[in-house]
């Protein structure tokens, strides 16, 4: 069984290197070149040359020339996991088994864009890990494997990822093991009409202190790592916060972003309801009780 993946993600990569390790033939790898701003952005051109290989960049997935490449490979089966492009039917219909996606959710629920971000961001309790058939809507596929996964409410960014790839391992293998006997299992399609995230921007990410404190603590765990952090301004600098503790105390004659108090040396903000601990900030920074954040 010949196989393309497609992929930039850290999600990618640490599927790649499982499917690797389950000896299947892969025959080209498609990625790309990314900035060191994009923390959760990978560049795949190194797995393949650990493993010999073959790779190519791709600026745009659907042009003339990368279609004349894939088909040289003729295909059995191309796996996209994390790519910013929809693949159009001239690719699709390509390999003879199919293409096959991944979303980290409960499709058809959030579709779209930052999936993980949008759930945390949200206060969901659960969300999924979704492997699908490829077609030229997004993330609309008949669903071939989906697993549930429980959010907790101290999980961050960082550790729904965790859950979510020790089920994809898991789900991919068994999909593998499947078109190796020329089966695929189609899921029930679902009766919602579900619904699209967007794509979050840098604004999403800076704290308003009249938020409430469940607020912030779902907008700082959703932009944890591998993200960029939420962030705030003080004296016109920037600070990134990357976890925060809920404190139940209310202090009804104190604005919100003030500094009213500190715990174990960590400044306590005042909220749009409660208050907040800043427990691990970036830079480091000893805030002056009564000062104002923004």
């Amino acid at each position: 069984m010949k196989v393309i993946i497609i992929g930039s993600v850290l999600f990618s990569e640490i599927l790649l290197n499982h499917i690797i390790k389950n000896r299947v033939n892969i025959k080209l790898i498609i990625t790309k070149k990314v900035s060191k701003k994009d923390s959760d952005k990978r560049d795949l051109s190194r797995c393949a040359k650990l493993n010999n290989i073959p790779y190519i960049y791709a600026k745009n997935i659907n042009d003339k020339n990368n279609l004349k490449i894939i088909k040289s490979y003729k295909p059995d089966i191309i796996f996209c996991l994390g790519w910013s492009e929809i693949l159009k039917k001239q690719i699709l219909k390509i390999p003879k088994l199919g293409s096959i996606g991944y979303h980290p959710s409960d499709l058809p629920h959030n579709r779209g864009k930052h999936p993980i971000i949008w759930s945390l961001v949200k206060g969901l309790k659960q969300t999924a890990s979704t492997f699908f058939l490829l077609n030229e809507r997004l993330d609309e596929g008949e669903i071939i494997s989906k697993k549930k996964i429980k959010i907790t409410f101290t999980d961050d960014a960082n550790q729904l990822y965790k859950k979510l790839i020790k089920s994809s391992k898991k789900q991919i293998e068994e999909i593998i093991n499947n078109l190796k006997k020329r089966k695929i299992k189609i899921l029930p399609k679902s009766k919602s009409a579900g619904n699209y995230c967007r794509m979050r921007n840098y604004e999403d990410g800076m704290i308003d202190w009249r938020m409430s404190s469940v607020s912030i603590h779902n907008l700082v765990r959703a932009l944890a790592k591998p993200y960029n952090g939420a962030h705030f301004n003080y004296k016109s600098k920037e600070f990134k916060l990357w976890k925060v503790k809920i404190v139940n105390q209310i202090f009804t004659n104190a604005e919100p972003g003030k500094v009213i108090e500190k715990i174990n040396n960590k400044p306590v903000i005042k909220c749009g309801d409660k208050s907040i601990i800043l427990e691990k900030i970036t830079p480091n920074y000893r805030f002056k009780l009564n000062s104002y954040l923004i």
